[in-house]
């Protein structure tokens, strides 16, 4: 799949993914170690506050209400809450044709959100009152359960609020966090394996041609950043059609809700015109265009680490917060933020930015407000 690698600046590629990784290496060695205490058997963080429950629910519930009534009222919409190993699960691009398909769906993920997190907080509440570990196995349960309902068959909507649960359990339960961390990581082990090999068996198909190495190869080069990919990104910089000045802000406000819509001409993304480089066409886009790739687009080899460095700095700055502050729907916030971070090798800057969005700036101004409004 993709250009032949005899067209590719292959070597390039790899000069630069050897310095995306050197830069980040001098990134971890400097900047972490300003944001974690180091002791002697792990990296901690500072002191942490005492844990603080929901005083106020108003805004949580308002916003379940909505999200349930979206889902009666818009039947696709049921798209993002289907059962992981449903069939039905594959997502309808003819959903996206609603008038603000992405807004409400928004909403439905929030209360897909909002409700464990009620739910856990009570339950931790009453751990505290009488410490009965049966209100931790109750909220195992009630994770287990929110993993299960995703939108799509994909690994990375399931995972994503699984870690960041994990933390808030971690959070919440303080004294037991070795016990929560066996069952978090033996039931995301379990529920990943049977994802990769139900897709594996449902969505995908080996070419009679490809040998069972050169098959696995290749999806490890699609998804994390391979060689050829940053290689095909390297062959972008020719064409003429790419405003390097004004491509970072139209990759980054691409699928932010009415500004992406309205001032974005998606034809200009550097993802689309990456796929288009990939495929010959611009009827497939399935490929993601590397981080390291769009940095390379924008400022050139000697800054094209800029983005990725950014990324790293972000990523251990939530990690050390979430770590310490005392509200678990911050510390779930920060930590999906960290675990979606974490994985940018494997998305780019329109993915994260439209996250940084959705589940980090908006997500927290419903946090806060929930903290201030009340309805009755």
């Amino acid at each position: 799949m993709g250009p032949p690698l005899s067209s590719l600046p292959i070597s390039n590629a790899i000069f630069l993914q050897v310095y995306e990784l050197f830069a980040i290496s001098i990134v971890l060695q400097i900047y972490a170690k300003r944001k974690y205490s180091i002791n002697s058997s792990s990296i901690l963080p500072n002191v942490k506050e005492e844990l603080e429950f929901f005083t106020k629910k108003h805004m949580f519930i308002a916003i379940l209400f909505l999200g349930g009534f979206l889902l009666i009222a818009v039947p696709s919409l049921r798209n993002e809450v289907n059962f992981i190993f449903s069939k039905t699960s594959i997502f309808d691009n003819s959903a996206t044709s609603i008038p603000m398909y992405g807004s409400l769906a928004l909403i439905v993920k929030y209360s897909k959100i909002l409700l464990p997190l009620i739910l856990i907080d009570y339950l931790a509440k009453q751990y505290c009152n009488n410490q009965s570990n049966k209100y931790i196995i109750y909220s195992i349960i009630v994770v287990a359960i929110s993993m299960m309902f995703t939108k799509e068959i994909s690994r990375l909507n399931m995972l994503f609020p699984a870690i960041a649960f994990w933390a808030v359990l971690n959070r919440a339960y303080e004294n037991k966090r070795i016990i929560i961390s066996k069952w978090m990581f033996t039931l995301l082990t379990i529920l990943l394996l049977s994802l990769t090999i139900y897709k594996s068996f449902t969505r995908f198909e080996i070419s009679v041609s490809a040998t069972p190495l050169s098959y696995y190869a290749t999806m490890l080069q699609q998804y994390f950043s391979g060689t050829q990919n940053v290689a095909i990104t390297l062959s972008l910089n020719n064409l003429s059609s790419i405003d390097s000045q004004l491509l970072p802000l139209k990759d980054c406000f691409a699928n932010i809700p009415i500004i992406g819509e309205t001032f974005v001409n998606r034809s200009d993304l550097s993802n689309v015109i990456f796929n288009h480089k990939y495929w010959g066409t611009s009827l497939i886009q399935d490929q993601i265009i590397p981080v390291i790739g769009q940095g390379y687009l924008y400022a050139g080899k000697l800054f094209s680490i800029i983005p990725s460095c950014l990324f790293f700095i972000l990523l251990v700055h939530f990690d050390s917060r979430q770590k310490i502050i005392p509200q678990l729907d911050l510390v779930f916030i920060d930590a999906y933020v960290t675990a979606s971070l974490a994985c940018f090798l494997m998305t780019n800057i329109t993915i994260i930015s439209s996250g940084l969005f959705s589940m980090y700036f908006l997500l927290k101004i419903i946090c806060k407000l929930n903290k201030k409004v009340s309805f009755w």
